[in-house]
């Protein structure tokens, strides 16, 4: 009692007879890099993935490009994302793969409406079959909302399409993974529409009213610049 007019009284614990739940912070530290696909022995890769272990991180998002893997129509090359799934498996780390960007035969004028959904859900099946045992989880693309990563201009409609087959094939051959919908930047053309930072989400809603039976979660990257 210090003989002022406030209360004195000890206030009560609000966790008190709680238990911890959830996952604690180790696990769900993660990275967003783009390590070697060398087939041999890489230095650099092999000082980051030590790194990351030393860090305690788990988890490491990076491409699988479709370029890379399938750079030509039924012709696929896994060599080098073997070589680093092997290391970061040895090292206990697991991955977000991030299936992007398109393949010039996929489409020939260089923009990404063109690419058919069946050939996209067939690219995101065959790497979800040879990734089974090792890899969880998936995201259809990344910041689908912006012209740098969707050419011409993002499209709503037709990124819904490719989610859509890309969630299914992957599902019909990994019925455990998770399917993200694509981080999106809080930086893209509809920034100034009636639902604010996120209108491509609810864009992609008006296009595919049944878009959340198509993705286990949502990914979006909170940068700083013009955070809301």
């Amino acid at each position: 009692d210090d003989d002022t007019t406030d209360d004195d009284t000890v206030p009560v614990d609000p966790y008190e007879g709680m238990a911890p739940s959830g996952k604690i912070i180790d696990d769900i530290l993660a990275i967003s890099s783009h390590p070697s696909k060398d087939t041999g022995y890489n230095w650099q890769r092999e000082f980051q993935i030590t790194k990351l272990d030393e860090a305690g991180i788990r988890l490491l998002r990076t491409d699988f490009s479709w370029s890379t893997i399938e750079p030509a129509d039924d012709s696929w090359n896994f060599d080098g994302y073997d070589t680093l799934i092997d290391l970061l498996d040895e090292a206990g780390i697991k991955v977000d793969a991030l299936l992007d960007y398109g393949v010039g035969w996929a489409m020939p004028g260089g923009s990404h409406d063109e690419i058919d959904p069946a050939v996209w859900a067939d690219f995101n099946g065959t790497v979800a079959a040879h990734y089974a045992d090792v890899i969880d989880m998936y995201e259809i693309w990344n910041e689908q909302n912006t012209e740098r990563f969707w050419k011409p201009e993002p499209n709503p409609e037709h990124y819904g399409e490719l989610l859509k087959a890309g969630y299914t094939a992957i599902h019909e051959n990994d019925d455990t993974a998770e399917v993200l919908f694509g981080g999106m930047s809080p930086f893209d053309i509809y920034i100034f529409g009636e639902h604010w930072i996120w209108n491509f989400l609810y864009r992609v809603y008006e296009e595919h009213p049944d878009v959340c039976n198509y993705m286990d979660a949502l990914a979006i990257h909170p940068y700083t610049f013009l955070q809301q």
